[in-house]
């Protein structure tokens, strides 16, 4: 079953890989990289999951959780981070965002 994803990531490397990902998988995907983007995203699309990066800046990755949460319920919400931060990840499985998902795009070796 397709899913409609929507990725809120700060880093554009990564948008780009889990765009790629989940729209070979059939889902269809909507992309944001800062909170105003992502808050006209959630006025038109429903999402059946979402990736969220807790590193957005200031409390923008908390609001948006917030909000996705009192809107959408029963979306999935998956956390993903580039760096530990037990505050942030704390704060993120107080409003429903319970698996963390390490997104960080490294440079290829090459």
């Amino acid at each position: 079953m397709a899913l409609r994803v929507l990725l809120i990531q700060s880093e554009i490397k990564t948008v780009q890989v889990l765009s790629v990902f989940f729209a070979n998988r059939g889902d269809t995907v909507w992309q944001a990289t800062d909170a105003l983007k992502a808050r006209e995203l959630r006025v038109s699309v429903i999402p059946d999951l979402v990736l969220l990066d807790l590193h957005l800046p200031g409390s923008n990755w908390l609001n948006s959780l917030v909000l996705i949460r009192k809107k959408y319920p029963s979306t999935r919400i998956i956390v993903t981070n580039q760096r530990p931060d037990v505050k942030r990840e704390q704060q993120a499985r107080e409003y429903g965002g319970s698996i963390f998902f390490k997104a960080a795009i490294y440079p290829s070796m090459d």
